[in-house]
């Protein structure tokens, strides 16, 4: 790739801070943040008045749901947005429901990946251990291992977390999508980190600009409110966390309380509006690492064959498993499971 082209992909990053006033994705994501706070609050009450900390946990676990396919969702709909084609919210959640999964699937796979790099460095350090031999080994293994480690490094902290989600939200599967972003790395690894520096940059920038308005706002309004509504009696004891959270619980002013409500909002659709450039910048710079790959390249498998014949073998008795349940015959009469040679049903002795 050409410099020029390297400046005019990252002016175009730019663009990304145009999905702020997207307000069908900045919409959703916040809809995700308030259904995945209300999910946790009312559980929350509920625990808390039955003293179960089960029920505790279960909310938490519920939000978490929630949050994952919900922020997968709106991941789908700026990847789509960039290709062109516009989603709904819940055309896009429907997606997500069906592909979210291989996220954690992926993120499974490169731990893996993670662990037997550790485990073969602490085997050839093991073998400088030797006597005699072990020190010249070591000046090899030295070097060798930390430019191993360095890199691996550079990869899954800039190339592979960060877009391994818009991999996944194109559609890819697991093993598809991982052997994309290693191509990605192999073909121009230094241009894509620079990207992932400067839109990491814009986000700071703009969330800086964003939240200092806010702050500012917010340092005054509560000031003539206070003067207003008696948010003085409250302020005046100090605002700390045990306060706020006396308050919310119904022990202090109602105004108070609605007030934090208020600026709680404010700030998940700020923080919303601010994670929507992220979003969209990984989308863009994921798409345009993509189409400047070799397609012979991309076609290629990076994993090992081995492990592709595991991961074969268990998605063939998935299928297998599958297919059975759908072709379990039952009695046409009460239901009952029936063997593949049965005539009559043995609960109701119905012909079949």
């Amino acid at each position: 790739m050409s410099i020029q082209k390297h400046i005019t992909d990252s002016y175009s990053l730019l663009d990304a801070t145009k999905a702020m006033t997207d307000w069908r994705a900045v919409a959703a994501l916040v809809g995700t943040g308030i259904a995945a706070a209300l999910v946790f609050a009312v559980f929350q009450a509920i625990a808390m008045s039955t003293f179960n900390i089960y029920i505790m946990a279960l909310g938490g676990i519920l939000a978490a749901v929630i949050g994952f396919y919900g922020v997968n969702a709106v991941g789908i709909m700026n990847l789509k947005y960039v290709e062109g084609i516009r989603l709904t919210y819940f055309q896009a959640f429907a997606i997500s429901l069906g592909i979210s999964h291989r996220l954690i699937l992926i993120g499974l796979l490169a731990s893996l990946f993670c662990l037997a790099g550790v485990f073969l460095i602490g085997v050839l350090l093991f073998i400088c251990k030797m006597p005699g031999l072990g020190p010249v080994f070591l000046t090899g293994v030295m070097p060798v291992g930390s430019l191993a480690i360095g890199l691996g490094a550079l990869f899954f902290g800039y190339i592979f977390y960060p877009l391994a989600g818009p991999a996944i939200w194109s559609g890819e599967k697991t093993m598809r999508a991982f052997s994309i972003l290693v191509a990605i790395a192999r073909v121009n690894i230094v241009s894509i980190v620079i990207k992932m520096v400067l839109l990491t940059l814009l986000v700071a920038f703009v969330s800086g600009i964003v939240f200092g308005v806010i702050g500012t706002g917010t340092v005054i309004m509560s000031g003539i409110t206070a003067s207003f509504v008696g948010l003085d009696s409250i302020l005046s004891h100090g605002l700390n966390l045990d306060r706020i959270m006396w308050s919310m619980m119904g022990g202090g002013s109602g105004y108070f309380t609605g007030a934090m409500i208020g600026n709680g909002l404010l700030l998940l659709a700020a923080s919303s509006a601010v994670s929507m450039i992220f979003l969209r910048g990984l989308c863009m710079i994921y798409l345009s690492a993509r189409d400047e790959c070799d397609p012979e390249l991309l076609a290629k498998n990076f994993v090992p064959e081995s492990l592709q014949k595991k991961v074969n073998d268990v998605r063939e008795a998935i299928s297998q498993t599958q297919q059975q349940v759908l072709t379990v015959r039952k009695c046409k009469h009460c239901g009952s499971v029936l063997s593949a040679d049965d005539r009559f049903c043995g609960e109701c002795g119905e012909p079949q």
